[in-house]
């Protein structure tokens, strides 16, 4: 009599704030001018992405993008802060970046307004982007043509196998060191009060007929679906709280500090990198690959002598 073989552990990478088109941010350095203020920091990290994403965790399951992958049109400092202010430059850029993980799967999140949206157009770069690599449909339009359904979105429930994972960009950031857990394990506690997910398999029960195997089968699907991993970015700082069967975290960044952040923060600290996460079942791991900021753009220090 044969066996059924075991089904293979699914894989996801996560990675957010790219920021492609800051000369800070991650990019590939021949398109960029020789004289680009962060032309050391761009060709390290396109080094460092580069071998993440032909490393162990290349060719994921799914390629989840949380947020700010390009840098916009930098505004309020007149676009000094970018290599290129053109939106379409960008969104190639971040493509190509995107594509070198040869994931089955791509998930685009929205980011920050400021970064992502084209002046006031309401056009969304991340929306352009997710086009470009063929992301996933976002849910909810099947009352909608197929040709004009949105391929990113705000928020996402994604679940991996038996394991559901909301993901979004935007959380609170704290300066005080020992309340950095404070916003995420908030997220945690409002997916545990107050889930989406929840409310859903609520109203599956009501509608279904009252059957024993009904009831099996939801009863299962309330643990699948319910939400135990909370990913934000935003903070372009890594940042876990793991707490016995539930997991929050905050994700790296692809971007060093600009001019904008180092004068509202000189001291901070931040982390580069991206998170792999396994599922298998309703069991995960996940897998933190970080680089210190301050290994890549060292901090300004003069030494002077007596």
């Amino acid at each position: 009599m044969s066996r059924k073989k075991p089904s293979k552990p699914l894989r996801a990478v996560f990675v957010a704030d790219l920021h492609c088109g800051s000369h800070w941010g991650l990019t590939d350095p021949s398109e960029t001018n020789k004289y680009s203020p962060g032309k050391q920091i761009q060709e390290r990290l396109y080094r460092e992405w580069q071998d993440a994403a032909s490393g162990p965790w290349a060719k994921p399951d799914a390629l989840v993008v949380a947020g700010d992958a390009v840098e916009g049109q930098s505004r309020k400092d007149g676009g000094t802060h970018c290599w290129t202010t053109d939106i379409d430059e960008q969104v190639m850029v971040a493509a190509e970046m995107l594509r070198k993980w040869k994931a089955k799967q791509i998930y685009i999140l929205g980011g920050s307004g400021y970064h992502v949206l084209v002046r006031d157009s309401g056009l969304s770069a991340e929306e352009m982007l997710a086009r470009n690599v063929g992301a996933v449909e976002y849910p909810g339009q099947d009352h909608i043509p197929q040709e004009r359904r949105k391929r990113s979105g705000i928020h996402w429930f994604l679940t991996f196998g038996a394991t559901t994972v909301h993901v979004a960009h935007h959380v609170s950031i704290s300066r005080v060191f020992h309340y950095k857990s404070t916003p995420i394990a908030r997220e945690m506690m409002q997916a545990k009060l107050n889930d989406p997910m929840r409310r859903e398999l609520e109203r599956m029960y009501r509608e279904m007929p009252s059957t024993k195997e009904h009831r099996e089968r939801l009863d299962n699907e309330v643990r699948a679906f319910s939400t135990k991993v909370v990913i934000r970015a935003h903070g372009h700082y890594f940042w876990a709280c793991d707490a016995g069967g539930t997991l929050g975290m905050t994700l790296p960044a692809w971007k060093c500090p600009d001019p904008f952040i180092a004068r509202r923060d000189p001291l901070g600290f931040g982390h580069l990198g991206f998170v792999g996460m396994e599922f298998d079942g309703d069991s995960y791991r996940y897998e933190k690959n970080l680089v210190r900021i301050e290994d890549i753009e060292r901090p300004p220090h003069t030494v002077i002598m007596g």
